[in-house]
C-alpha cells in the first residue's frame, strides 16, 4: 500500500473497456445513450473495446507513469478478455488494478475461465481490488434499482471476506435509496470493506434533456440526515468515507468527506488520464490530463454569467460549459473557489432556497481545508492481502477522526418494533402502550400508516408528542393493501439489530421483549424467539406454539407472526413476500429456515392476539390451498420435486381457469394485436441455422409453427391448448403437454434456440424460477439463444446469461418485456 499526500495530483488512471452493459441501473449516467426513450438500449447495443486496444491503453498508462488504475464500463466483467487484460496489467506491467462491478458474474464460470468462478481467475491473474456497486442491501430494492440480484453480489463479497481480501464499495444516492443509507452502512460493517463512496446522482449527459431526471435526483436536504447517520456508522467503526459531487453547503459538517470536480484529480483513487468513455484512440485515452500541481482543469474554472432559469432562479456563475451553476445566493460565499457549484437540473427542480453561503474561510482550492486533515481515504491498496482496515484505523487514531455520536443517544437501538397500521384508531394506542410498558427499554417504535382513512395518524402523532423521550417514528404512505408491504417498509427504515413485528390491534405482555432478547443473546444458534399465544376478542383461547420443528413448519405454521428475530434474516431472505397475503409470516419463517435461521420457543403466552372473523384471516381460511401452493413455490429448495410440480400445476391451472388473459394471446392470428405480437417476437430472433428449437408456453401454436429450425418442439401445460396445436404437427413440428419442471424427463434433446412466452410468472412460480433456470441450463447448448417474452410487471427476475438486447411494447393492456440472451 502507499499513502497519497493530500493536495498532490493522483497517480491513478482508468481503463474503460467499453460501455456495453447488461444491467438496468435506474440512475446510470449513460442512460438514453442512443438518444431514444429506451433508457438502456444504447448500452445493450454498445461494443467493448478490442483486446488489442485495451492492452495498448494499459501499456501507455504504465509509460505515462501511472501506478494504480480502475477498470470500468459498462460492466467490465463481461469483457471477453478481462482475465487476460488483468494478467497483462499485473503480471507483465506491474500496475495495480481495481475492477468496478455490480458483481453479478463473479461467482459463475464465464468464457475463457479456467476455474468454476470468474472471481478465481481474476485473483489468479493478479487483480488486487474491487469497487462493488452497493446501491441497496435487500433483494427487492436492489432488483428494482439495478434489475439484478443482491444475493449474487453478497455471495461474491462473502467469498472475498473468507479469503481475507479487503476491498471498496460505492453507493449512488438518488430518490429511490437515500432513506436506506444507514442500512447500507450496517451491511458494509458485515464485510471487509475499508473505503466506501456515496456518489450523489447528478444529471449528466442525456439526463439533462426533457426533464428525465425528475423523480430520480433526490433533494439534498432530504438526503442529509440519512447520509450523516451512515457516515457516522462507518467512521465510528473505522471505515473511510467519501461523498462525491455535491455543493459543499449541502452537507455542512461533512466537508472533510466531500470531494467534487474541483478536487477530484487530487483523490488517489480517481483518474488522471483522459479515459475516452465515449471512444478515442489508445494514445488519447491514456494521455495524462494536463494540470499543474495546485490547479484545476481549465474548462472547470469559475466564470461569471447572467442567466435566469424558468423557475426564477438567478444564475451568476458557472463551471464548464454550464456543467454546474452558481446561483445568486452563492455570490458572497467564501467557499466558491473550492465548491463545484450546483447541478443546473437540480436548480430547475428544487430551486436554491436550501443553500446557505459560507462566511468562514473554506480554502482557495483545489481542496477545501477540511479535506486536508482527513487522511483515511488517501491510502491506496497495491497487493491482494494488505490489511487496509488496520491502516485506516491507524489513520483515524493518529488524526483523532473517529466519529463519536451524541452521548445521549446511541447510533441505533437494539430492537426495532415495527407496527403496520391501517384504520386502527380504536386499538393503536393500546398496542403502542403495551410496547412502552416493556421491562426492556432499548427499542424504537416504527409505525407505518398504510393510507388510513380514519384518525389513526392523529392518534399516533399525539402519542409521539406525549412520549417525546421515546424513539417513536411515523411513516405515512399510500395504501398498499398488503401487510407485507407496510411491514417491509418499516423494517427497511429500522436501525435495530433485532426486529419485532407487531400488528396495530395486538398487544404484548411487559416482559416479552426482555425474555425474547435474553434467549437470542444467550443462544447464538437461535435466530427467532417466539412464544405461546393468548387469543382474545372474538374468542378466548390459549394457543401453545410447540417447540421449533422445521420439518413440521414446512406444512403447518406453529410460530406467530409476532416474534423477535435478527435483522440479518430479513435482509438475506429479501423481506416478506407479497404473493401470499395473510401467510407472509409463515412463508418468511420457512424462507429463514431454508437458509439456516431457526427458532426457539419460550413456553409462555407473552403475545396477545386479537381475533376477529373478517378480513385477511377469513381470506386465508377460504384460500388456504392456493396460499400453501404458493409457499411451496416460494421455497422450492425445501420441498420435493413432486410437491413443486403439483403446486405449479395447481396454480397454473387455477390462473388459466380464472382468467382469459393467457388464452387471449393464442386467439385468431388475423387479430391485429396478435399479429403484431407474433411479428415482434419472430423479428428479435437472431438469424441462424437452428437445428433443435424449443418453445415453452406454445399455446395454440400461433408462434411455434413459424419458428425456424430443423426440429421444433412446443410444450404447454394446458391440454386444450396442446390439442389445438397438434393440428399443425408434421415431420418438423411436435407438441406435447408438459410442465416445465417435468420437461427434462420428457425430452433428452439439447436445444440451440429456446423461446419462452409467458409461463415464468412469479404469482405461480415463486422462487422456483431458480430451479427452472437450472433445468433450462441443461437443455440449452453453449452459445445457444434464449428468447423470453413476458408481462414486465409480473416477472422481474433475469436469466444468468449475457443479454444481447431487450425491448418493451404494449400488448393486451400490459407492458411486455422481450429479452434476447446468449448462453
Amino acid at each position: 500500500m502507499y499513502k497519497h499526500q493530500p493536495g498532490k495530483l493522483s497517480k491513478g488512471a482508468v481503463l474503460d473497456v467499453g460501455l456495453k452493459c447488461a444491467h438496468s441501473c435506474k440512475f446510470c449516467y449513460y442512460s438514453y445513450l442512443d438518444k431514444t426513450d429506451d433508457q438502456f438500449r444504447g448500452m445493450r447495443k454498445a461494443k467493448f473495446r478490442s483486446f488489442e486496444e485495451c492492452k495498448e491503453i494499459l501499456k501507455l498508462l504504465k509509460t505515462n507513469g501511472f501506478i494504480n488504475f480502475d477498470v470500468t464500463g459498462g460492466e467490465p466483467t463481461l469483457h471477453p478478455h478481462i482475465i487476460e487484460l488483468m494478467r497483462y496489467a499485473h503480471q507483465e506491467l506491474g500496475l495495480h488494478g481495481r475492477i468496478i462491478t455490480l458483481g453479478q458474474f463473479l461467482m459463475k464460470k464465464m468464457p475463457n475461465c479456467q476455474h468454476e468462478k470468474l472471481i478465481d481467475d481474476l485473483l489468479e491473474a493478479g487483480l488486487e481490488n474491487f469497487l462493488f456497486s452497493l446501491h441497496a442491501v435487500n433483494e427487492e430494492l436492489f432488483q428494482q434499482i439495478t434489475g439484478e440480484s443482491f444475493d449474487k453480489l453478497q455471495r461474491a463479497m462473502h467469498y472475498l471476506d473468507n479469503q481475507g481480501f479487503q476491498y471498496t464499495s460505492n453507493t449512488v444516492v438518488f430518490e429511490w435509496n437515500y432513506k436506506h443509507l444507514p442500512q447500507v452502512a450496517y451491511e458494509i460493517l458485515n464485510h471487509d470493506i475499508y473505503l466506501h463512496n456515496f456518489i450523489i446522482m447528478n444529471a449528466y449527459y442525456e439526463w439533462n434533456s426533457n426533464g428525465k431526471a425528475f423523480g430520480v435526483q433526490a433533494k439534498y436536504s432530504d438526503i442529509y440526515p440519512y447520509l450523516k447517520e451512515a457516515v457516522e456508522i462507518l467512521e465510528s467503526n473505522n471505515r473511510a468515507v467519501n461523498i462525491r459531487y455535491a455543493p459543499l453547503c449541502a452537507f455542512k459538517g461533512l466537508e472533510k468527506n466531500l470531494v467534487g470536480m474541483v478536487g477530484v484529480r487530487y483523490d488517489p483513487y480517481e483518474w488522471m488520464n483522459l479515459a475516452g468513455h465515449m471512444g478515442g484512440t489508445p494514445d488519447l485515452c491514456a494521455h495524462r490530463i494536463p494540470i499543474k500541481e495546485g490547479e484545476i482543469e481549465n474548462h472547470l474554472m469559475y466564470r461569471e454569467i447572467e442567466l435566469i432559469h424558468e423557475n426564477g432562479v438567478k444564475i451568476t456563475g458557472t463551471r464548464g460549459s454550464n456543467l454546474k451553476h452558481f446561483s445568486e445566493v452563492c455570490t458572497k460565499c467564501s467557499a466558491k473557489d473550492v465548491c463545484d457549484g450546483i447541478d443546473p437540473n437540480y436548480l430547475k427542480l428544487y430551486g436554491d432556497q436550501e443553500f446557505i453561503p459560507y462566511i468562514e474561510n473554506a480554502g482557495k482550492g483545489p481542496l477545501q481545508n477540511a479535506r486536508f486533515s482527513y487522511t483515511a481515504p488517501f491510502i491506496v491498496k497495491t497487493s491482494q492481502q494488505e490489511d487496509m482496515k488496520r491502516a485506516i484505523k491507524e489513520e483515524f487514531s493518529n488524526n483523532k477522526l473517529n466519529v463519536i455520536n451524541n452521548d445521549n443517544q446511541k447510533i441505533s437501538p437494539t430492537i426495532s418494533v415495527v407496527i403496520p397500521c391501517y384504520n386502527s384508531e380504536k386499538y393503536i394506542a393500546e398496542t403502542i402502550t403495551s410496547v412502552l410498558n416493556q421491562t426492556y427499554q432499548d427499542f424504537e417504535i416504527i409505525i407505518v400508516n398504510d393510507g388510513s382513512t380514519d384518525n389513526s395518524q392523529f392518534v399516533v402523532e399525539q402519542i409521539i408528542k406525549n412520549y417525546s423521550n421515546h424513539q417513536i417514528n411515523l411513516i405515512n404512505q399510500s395504501n398498499s393493501g398488503q401487510p407485507a408491504i407496510a411491514r417491509n417498509r418499516g423494517i427497511s427504515e429500522a436501525r435495530g439489530k433485532y426486529i419485532f413485528p407487531l400488528d396495530a390491534d395486538d398487544v404484548i405482555t411487559p416482559t416479552m421483549l426482555e425474555e425474547c432478547l435474553n434467549l437470542l443473546e444467550t443462544d447464538q444458534s437461535s435466530a427467532i424467539a417466539y412464544t405461546d399465544r393468548q387469543d382474545f376478542g372474538a374468542t378466548d383461547e390459549l394457543i401453545l406454539a410447540g417447540n421449533y420443528d422445521f420439518s413440521r413448519l414446512r406444512y403447518a405454521n406453529h410460530i406467530s407472526y409476532c416474534a423477535l428475530f435478527r435483522k440479518d434474516i430479513w435482509k438475506k431472505v429479501g423481506g416478506y413476500r407479497t404473493n401470499v397475503r395473510g401467510c407472509e409470516d409463515w412463508d418468511f419463517w420457512i424462507a429463514a429456515g431454508a437458509i439456516g435461521y431457526f427458532g426457539r420457543r419460550i413456553p409462555k403466552p407473552l403475545f396477545k392476539y386479537r381475533r376477529n372473523n373478517s378480513g385477511v384471516y377469513q381470506d386465508v381460511l377460504q384460500n388456504f390451498d392456493i396460499k400453501f401452493a404458493q409457499i411451496i413455490l416460494n421455497n422450492c429448495e425445501v420441498y420435493e420435486q413432486k410437491e413443486i410440480i403439483a403446486a405449479t400445476e395447481f396454480l397454473y391451472q387455477g390462473l388459466a381457469n380464472d382468467s382469459k388473459a393467457k388464452m387471449n394471446i393464442w386467439q385468431d392470428e388475423t387479430m391485429p394485436e396478435n399479429k403484431i405480437y407474433k411479428e415482434l417476437i419472430l423479428s428479435e430472433i437472431p438469424e441462424n441455422n437452428y437445428k433443435n428449437v424449443l418453445h415453452i408456453g406454445c399455446g395454440h401454436s400461433l408462434i411455434t409453427k413459424d419458428l425456424a429450425g430443423e426440429k421444433v418442439l412446443g410444450i404447454d401445460i394446458l391440454s386444450n391448448a396442446i390439442n389445438k396445436a397438434k393440428a399443425d404437427e408434421n415431420n418438423r413440428l411436435e407438441f406435447i403437454q408438459s410442465s416445465l419442471l417435468e420437461l427434462d424427463q420428457k425430452s433428452q434433446e439439447k436445444y440451440d434456440l429456446i423461446v419462452i412466452t409467458g409461463v415464468l410468472y412469479y404469482q405461480y412460480l415463486g422462487k422456483s424460477h431458480s430451479l427452472i433456470y437450472s433445468l433450462l441450463d441443461k437443455l440449452i447448448i453453449d452459445d445457444g439463444i434464449l428468447i423470453c417474452c413476458h408481462v414486465d410487471e409480473w416477472y422481474k427476475a433475469r436469466f444468468p446469461y449475457l443479454m444481447l438486447d431487450y425491448s418493451l411494447f404494449q400488448y393486451r393492456q400490459h407492458t411486455q418485456r422481450l429479452e434476447v440472451y446468449v448462453k
